[in-house]
C-alpha cells in the first residue's frame, strides 16, 4: 500500500518527535482515517525522505517520530520554466504539472500582453496559493524537493537574472529540442525554458531574445495553450535530462 507522504519544515533526525501542521494532523486523521502506531514518510527538502510512526494524536494534533532515512540519488537536472502569466485555473493546473514533472523553479511571468501595476499586485498575492499547489504536488508524486515559485518577474529580468543558463524560448520557427541534445549533455548548466503567454510574445519580446541569442525550440506547428506548451516543455526536458 502507497504510504501518505507530508512535507515539512523542520529539520528531521532520528527520534526526534515532533507534531505536523494542524492542517495536516486534519488530513491525516480525518481524510486518511490514519491512528496511533501508522507510519507515513515525511521529507523536507533536502533530498531524502524518512519513514515515521505516528506516535500520538492529542487533540486532533498529531505527533510522529522518524525512525528510518532514505537517501535518493537526484535524477532531476535543474530546468526552470519562466510562463507567460494566464487564465488562473490554467495556470494553477501548469504549476501542478509541471512541478510532477521535475521542474526546479516555476517564474510567472510579466510580458506585455499582461503588465501593468494592477494585474502586478493580484498575482504577488497569488504567490501563496500557488506554492501551496506546488507542495502538495510534490507530496502525491514523491518527489524530495519542492520547487520555488518565484514572485512575478518581468522579461527582462529573468533575461538577465538566468544569463549562465543555457536559455530556450519556445517558437514554432524554431529547431526541435532533439537538435540541442548534445548542447544539454555537454553543458551541466541550468536550463531555462520561456513560455509566451495567451497570445505569444509581442516584436519587442521576440527581438529581446534575438538580441540575447536566445535559442528557438519548436514544439511542432500546432498552436498550443500557454499551459500546454509548459507542460510538454517540462515532460520532453525530463525525458532528456534524467540520468
Amino acid at each position: 500500500m502507497k504510504s501518505h507522504r507530508f512535507y515539512v519544515k523542520n529539520e528531521i533526525e532520528k527520534n526526534n518527535i515532533f507534531q505536523l501542521s494542524e492542517s495536516q494532523s486534519k488530513q491525516l486523521l480525518k481524510v486518511f482515517r490514519m491512528k496511533q502506531g501508522d507510519q507515513i514518510i515525511i521529507f523536507n527538502g533536502d533530498g531524502s525522505e524518512w519513514i515515521s510512526d505516528i506516535i500520538e494524536t492529542t487533540n486532533f494534533l498529531v505527533s510522529v517520530n522518524p525512525i528510518s532515512k532514505k537517501i535518493y540519488k537526484n535524477h532531476f537536472r535543474k530546468f526552470n520554466l519562466a510562463i507567460g502569466i494566464c487564465k488562473n485555473n490554467r495556470f494553477e493546473f501548469c504549476i501542478e504539472k509541471c512541478t510532477e514533472l521535475g521542474v526546479s523553479t516555476i517564474i510567472p511571468l510579466l510580458s506585455d500582453r499582461v503588465q501593468n501595476a494592477s494585474k502586478n499586485l493580484i498575482y504577488k498575492n497569488k504567490i501563496f496559493r500557488w506554492s501551496n499547489i506546488s507542495l502538495e504536488a510534490s507530496e502525491q508524486s514523491n518527489r524530495l524537493t519542492v520547487p520555488l515559485i518565484t514572485e512575478p518577474q518581468s522579461l527582462e529580468k529573468v533575461i538577465k537574472l538566468n544569463k549562465e543558463s543555457i536559455n530556450f524560448v519556445l517558437d514554432s520557427d524554431g529547431e526541435n529540442i532533439e537538435f540541442y541534445k548534445n548542447i544539454l549533455f555537454k553543458n551541466q548548466k541550468p536550463i531555462t525554458v520561456f513560455v509566451g503567454p495567451p497570445g505569444g510574445f509581442t516584436e519587442r519580446e521576440l527581438n529581446e531574445f534575438s538580441k540575447e541569442n536566445i535559442k528557438k525550440v519548436s514544439l511542432g506547428q500546432m498552436v498550443l495553450r500557454t499551459e500546454t506548451a509548459a507542460i510538454v516543455s517540462a515532460g520532453l526536458l525530463n525525458q532528456l535530462l534524467v540520468k
